[in-house]
């Protein structure tokens, strides 16, 4: 995936989410009836802090049921192969806000999407059901690992999302100079590092524009901690950068520009459009980063890089599942859950299955 045809792809991926084109999330079934997970039997619910690389993802409950396999072929070829929203809130109960059809029980087992991947079941499915227990997760720059979590909630109001973003846009310096260094002890070349070092320049006009729309917005923006950590080795930076980078960054570039050309606040809106930019030329440089970095690999820490950066798409699929307030779509220009989760799964189609070995979900 290069510079230019990421780009381009974002952009495509956008204006038809914008336009309602390829969105596809729609609540109701193609066919009318209710669908009852009859003979379902929970295996029980479970509360889970999930800590992984940079800042700890958001705290999330989480139960199975067992189902038929024509149950699961069901709702694999009546609703996902289809492009419809499973209706969560009916098939499991208890407020969940995502779930999937899933081969097995635990939480990595692969989703099952298509009516052809029915052939996979043995017996039974199983209907994997998450809700969130801390809102408002946000996408927003790359977290460096070590960084410390903040307990606030940044979907609170459009002062608290703006200081959330500033703290992870300074975040991002920190993970942008750090990977630089590393990098230049790699033996990296000198135009991947003058990339580098122009993300954190970016970052840091990034992290002073979005602090001053949280003042505008009566919010003060927090003080950015991050742990020490011990000299990395070439799969641990891998790791980080296939998570934080190709993964996370790429969607947050698509959600960056969404929101640039959603923020209805003329000043918002400006400021947005920069960012937007830059942040597209971040995740092409994630990429470059990536494939630099796969060339000092042995077969078994790719094989772990594509696992993590898999995960990383599955846990954004359920950040993304928090509807945020009003206000915040309308000033801030913040997409809706159903807008959110129709970026990732175009990008998930278009770019990640195609390149770096990252298997569609």
């Amino acid at each position: 995936m290069t510079r230019g045809s990421l780009a381009r792809v974002i952009g495509c991926v956008v204006a038809a989410v914008s336009q309602g084109c390829g969105d596809g999330l729609s609540t109701e079934p193609p066919t009318p009836g209710r669908l009852e997970p009859s003979g379902a039997r929970s295996d029980g619910t479970h509360s889970k802090y999930e800590s992984g690389l940079g800042e700890p993802k958001c705290v999330d409950e989480y139960w199975v049921y067992e189902v038929s396999r024509d149950y699961g072929c069901l709702l694999a070829t009546q609703w996902a192969e289809r492009g419809y929203r499973l209706p969560c809130g009916q098939l499991c109960g208890s407020g969940a806000e995502t779930c999937v059809v899933k081969e097995g029980p635990e939480r990595a087992s692969q989703h099952i999407s298509r009516g052809d991947a029915c052939t996979t079941f043995a017996s039974t499915a199983f209907l994997y059901c998450e809700k969130s227990l801390v809102r408002g997760c946000m996408v927003e720059g790359r977290r460096p690992s070590g960084l410390c979590a903040r307990a606030d909630d940044p979907f609170a109001s459009v002062g608290a999302w703006f200081a959330e973003c500033a703290h992870l846009e300074s975040a991002a310096v920190v993970a942008f100079e750090r990977l630089t260094i590393e990098a230049t002890a790699l033996g990296a070349p000198e135009d991947l590092l003058e990339r580098l070092r122009r993300a954190q320049d970016d970052e840091r006009r990034h992290s002073i524009a979005a602090g001053e729309l949280a003042r505008r917005f009566d919010a003060a923006v927090p003080d950015v901690a991050v742990e020490h950590t011990t000299e990395r080795e070439v799969f641990q930076i891998a790791l980080e950068n296939g998570v934080e980078g190709v993964i996370r960054e790429t969607y947050g570039a698509a959600a960056a520009l969404y929101r640039s050309m959603h923020a209805r606040d003329a000043r918002v809106a400006e400021v947005l459009r920069e960012i937007a930019s830059d942040e597209c030329e971040h995740a092409s440089l994630s990429w470059d980063v990536a494939r630099w970095l796969d060339t000092q690999l042995n077969a078994a820490e790719r094989a772990e890089v594509s696992r993590s950066m898999h995960q990383a798409i599955a846990d954004l699929r359920r950040e993304l599942a928090v509807e945020p307030p009003p206000e915040l779509r309308r000033i801030a220009g913040v997409p809706s859950a159903r807008a959110a989760l129709a970026m990732l799964a175009q990008l998930e189609e278009r770019v990640w299955s195609l390149d770096l070995r990252v298997p569609a979900t």
